[in-house]
């Protein structure tokens, strides 16, 4: 009995694609990277892993896919050299369009994580591919999101995404908010060297000065000590400097 559901889940499902697909894909479209419509989680039948495992082993098979071409140095933009500071240096360079925005692999990921939200490695692994090899900076960020609701105490996750929004959205303070999500997650211990000089660069020294002050106090290992002591005499320079 168990078998003749599966088997008429997955005709249903198949049946679904055909129908869904059929007015909506132009003619220039590669029947291989046909995207899943989303009303696919209405006809699992219960069965949500095995339909999303399916999605995801069919989307690893050209997980580079892009519509608009593969990703290569030429679209590479590196921060400005003649910004004021390192982070200036990323927020004002000017990025190009991405070659893929919500494309294939996107759309597969998110399919798969309708079915089932709890699929954990489309997030870990998806969200950053999708940033850095696919080049679809609002396909990551959509999937980052997405997988934070799920998964909120994931300091990898969340620092990952911060990582994705300073340096694809150029958002720098949802960055420092995500890093700070890691930091309470138990992420690593030199991240509040890591936030305090994003603050310092972006002109809020003396919060960051707080924030390394309290790093200290909390005895962090030996080998952070000394990177965080170090951050603290720059930010420290700073201000002296703010105060002239």
């Amino acid at each position: 009995m168990m078998i003749i559901k599966s088997y008429f889940s997955l005709s249903l499902l198949l049946l679904v694609c055909v129908l869904l697909q059929w007015n909506s894909v132009s003619v220039q479209a590669k029947p291989q990277f046909l995207r899943p419509p989303e009303a696919i989680k209405y006809f699992t039948l219960g069965y949500h892993d095995m339909f999303a495992s399916v999605l995801w082993i069919r989307a690893l098979q050209n997980f580079d896919y892009c519509e608009g071409g593969k990703y290569s140095d030429a679209d590479y933009v590196p921060p400005l050299a003649d910004a004021k500071n390192k982070l200036q240096g990323v927020l004002l360079r000017k990025l190009k369009a991405s070659k893929c925005d919500k494309g294939w692999v996107y759309s597969m990921l998110n399919v798969l994580t309708e079915i089932q939200p709890k699929f954990k490695i489309a997030y870990d692994v998806g969200a950053p591919f999708l940033s850095v090899a696919v080049d679809d900076r609002e396909g990551a960020r959509l999937m980052f999101e997405k997988g934070l609701k799920q998964y909120p105490e994931d300091w990898r996750l969340s620092y990952a995404a911060g990582y994705h929004y300073l340096w694809e959205m150029q958002d720098p303070d949802r960055s420092v908010a995500l890093l700070f999500q890691s930091l309470k997650s138990g992420g690593p211990a030199y991240l509040p060297s890591l936030i305090a000089g994003l603050y310092t660069e972006l002109g809020q020294a003396q919060y960051a000065y707080e924030i390394l002050v309290d790093a200290l106090k909390k005895g962090p290992p030996k080998e952070v000590e000394e990177r965080i002591k170090n951050r603290l005499k720059e930010v420290e320079a700073v201000l002296k400097a703010n105060k002239k």
